[in-house]
C-alpha cells in the first residue's frame, strides 16, 4: 500500500504475486528466505506498475495538453505561440504540465492547485513562477 497507494492497485499485485510465487515455485533456490523471495517479488511488481502507470499518466498528459492548446485562437502568431509552448512543455516534469494546465485551461487558483496536486501553494507559485520565465524567454527567442 506504501508505493502503490490505492487498495485496487494493491489487490491487483497480491493476485499477480501469488501467480508469480505458483508460476516460479520450482525456481526458488532456498539461498534466502521464503518471506525475503516473495517480499523481492511483490516489490518487483509494484515497481513494475508504478512505471506502467507514469508512462501511461505522461501519455494522458501529452494528449491532455495537445487537445488544450489546439481550443485557442487560430492567427498565425497564436498558432507559432502554442507550437512554442508545446515544445516547451514536452520538456517539463509531470507536475509542471498539470500546474500549466490547471492555471491556463482549467483558470484554478493556486490553492486549489495545490489542494488538487497535494503540494504547497509556495510550489504551485515556483512552478508557475519558473513556466512563465521560460515561456517570456522562447517567445522572445521565437522558438
Amino acid at each position: 500500500m506504501a508505493l502503490l497507494g490505492r487498495p485496487d492497485l494493491v489487490e491487483d499485485v497480491a493476485q499477480d504475486v501469488f501467480v508469480r510465487i505458483i508460476e516460479n515455485l520450482e525456481g526458488f533456490r532456498g539461498e534466502a528466505s521464503p518471506v525475503t523471495w516473495i517480499y523481492r517479488i511483490t516489490t518487483n511488481l509494484c515497481v513494475d506498475r508504478m512505471r506502467r502507470r507514469a508512462r501511461r499518466r505522461s501519455v494522458e498528459l501529452t494528449e491532455e495538453l495537445e487537445q488544450a492548446l489546439a481550443h485557442g485562437p487560430s492567427t498565425e502568431s497564436a498558432v507559432a505561440s502554442r507550437e512554442q509552448i508545446t515544445r516547451l512543455l514536452r520538456r517539463s516534469d509531470r507536475q509542471t504540465i498539470q500546474i500549466f494546465i490547471h492555471a491556463f485551461v482549467d483558470e484554478m487558483s493556486q490553492e486549489e492547485m495545490a489542494e488538487a496536486l497535494g503540494v504547497s501553494r509556495k510550489t504551485v507559485w515556483t512552478r508557475l513562477d519558473r513556466l512563465r520565465r521560460r515561456l517570456r524567454a522562447g517567445l522572445k527567442e521565437g522558438g
